[in-house]
């Protein structure tokens, strides 16, 4: 039973440090000084070849910097609520 304990407290561990190395990506995608870049749009497109690009995609390209919502953001959240209900049952069961 003592092992079975201690791999419960590992398995919470992990899931915690997963929740708070996700907690602060999703923090820092929200961050004004992210949200700078990539949440300013001009008023209207510029057309190349028959191609839309905003001028802040352009840009983003030129800088490598993020023009628009960071790839994963779903997954992200989805993976953030799968560890808080992991860590809420882990947590009602050792109590």
């Amino acid at each position: 039973m003592r092992r079975g304990k201690m791999n419960e407290q590992d398995e919470l561990a992990q899931l915690e440090a997963e929740r708070n190395r996700l907690l602060s990506m999703i923090a820092y995608y929200q961050s004004p000084n992210y949200q700078g870049v990539a949440g300013r749009r001009p008023a209207g497109p510029i057309m190349v070849f028959g191609f839309r690009f905003y001028l802040t995609d352009l840009i983003g390209a030129l800088f490598m910097s993020p023009t628009g919502p960071p790839a994963g953001e779903p997954e992200a959240l989805q993976r953030l609520a799968d560890c808080e209900a992991r860590i809420g049952k882990l947590k009602a069961a050792s109590s």
